[in-house]
């Protein structure tokens, strides 16, 4: 599961790359269906190309 968010400054997301300030996770899961309560993990990053 991917989960989408924008950034105000492309430039700052680029320089900063892993260091960059992502949005927390959320303590539920985000399919509509469901909403358990789940602990999300984050699995890695990779670097987009812009």
């Amino acid at each position: 599961m991917q989960i989408v968010f924008h950034v105000d400054n492309i430039e700052e997301y680029l320089r900063k790359g892993k260091d960059y300030n992502f949005p927390a996770l959320p303590d539920r899961c985000p399919y509509p269906d469901c909403k358990c309560r789940v602990k999300l993990k984050k699995h890695g990053f990779y670097y987009r190309y812009y």
